[in-house]
C-alpha cells in the first residue's frame, strides 16, 4: 500500500536504523516496504528488514529518491530524509487519507 523511501549519505548507521525502528514501531498501513537508498558512503550501509539499494557513486539527493521510486513496489510514496522521528499517532494512514482526497495533487 506504501513505499518509503529514504535517501542516506554518512549520516550514520545509528541514525537511520533508530529512523526505520521508529517506523515499524508506528506504522498503521499494511503491507509496506521501506527502501533505503545509500549514495554511496563511504562504509556500505546493511540493514535487515529494509531493502537496501546503493548508488556506485555519490548523485545526490534528488536521484537518491528518483531511485526508491524507480525500485518501488507501491504506487503510494513517502519521501522523507532519514533523521525523521515517528510519534504513534496514525502518521501514515493521515497521510494516505490526504493522497486519497487530493490525488491531483499528486500527479
Amino acid at each position: 500500500m506504501v513505499s518509503i523511501i529514504i535517501p542516506y549519505h554518512n549520516e550514520g548507521e545509528d541514525l537511520i536504523q533508530t529512523t526505520i525502528s521508529q517506523i515499524w514501531e508506528t506504522i498503521d498501513v499494511f503491507p509496506y516496504e521501506i527502501i533505503v537508498v545509500d549514495d554511496c558512503s563511504d562504509v556500505p550501509l546493511e540493514l535487515k528488514g529494509v531493502k537496501v539499494i546503493r548508488h556506485k557513486e555519490n548523485k545526490g539527493v534528488g536521484a537518491a529518491f528518483d531511485t526508491g521510486v524507480a525500485n518501488c513496489e507501491y504506487e503510494n510514496l513517502i519521501l522523507m530524509g532519514c533523521d525523521i522521528r515517528f510519534q504513534n499517532n496514525g502518521w501514515a494512514s493521515k497521510m494516505l487519507k490526504e493522497i486519497d482526497a487530493n490525488q491531483n495533487s499528486f500527479i
